[in-house]
């Protein structure tokens, strides 16, 4: 896979059917920032902005980790590209905060992809820094496209 078919793909996930401005994916304003071809690593990011921040005025701990789903599972669907999947755990470790007017980059690579669980880890950092933020190991089942795929995560 290229950086561009990545580009692409993750440009198509963005403005596909499910992605309506008024749902949690699309108010985190994912963005593309990395792909490397010889290692599968994707990086995405999201920036930080006031409606994500909770009473300290950092970002939200189940923004941190709803952006760590909305990466992986975009991750997990460049790999599977015509599969359905659904998350069937998410686990995160937060060390540091993340501050308003920062983006949170998340980069993540595929650690097993099975024939019917993909695993992934992945770690955050804020703006271009080395220091780690979070980390998240976490789970995607593939479903069956034939059963009840209109009410599953599909693009």
């Amino acid at each position: 896979m290229t950086k561009e078919d990545v580009t692409k793909r993750v440009e198509q996930l963005k403005t596909s059917r499910s992605q309506t401005l008024d749902r949690i994916n699309a108010m985190m304003s994912i963005q593309f920032e990395d792909f490397n071809e010889d290692t599968e690593e994707l990086m995405v990011s999201f920036p930080v902005e006031e409606w994500m921040l909770n009473p300290g005025d950092v970002m939200h701990g189940g923004l941190i980790a709803t952006a760590f789903d909305i990466a992986l599972g975009f991750h997990t669907l460049i790999v599977e590209r015509e599969k359905t999947i659904v998350t069937t755990n998410l686990s995160l470790q937060y060390v540091k905060q993340v501050p308003l007017n920062s983006r949170l980059v998340v980069k993540s690579k595929v650690v097993r992809d099975g024939r019917s669980l993909v695993n992934l880890y992945a770690e955050g950092f804020v703006d271009d820094s080395d220091e780690i933020v979070a980390t998240a190991v976490c789970t995607y089942m593939k479903l069956d496209n034939n059963k009840d795929s209109d009410r599953k995560m599909k693009v």
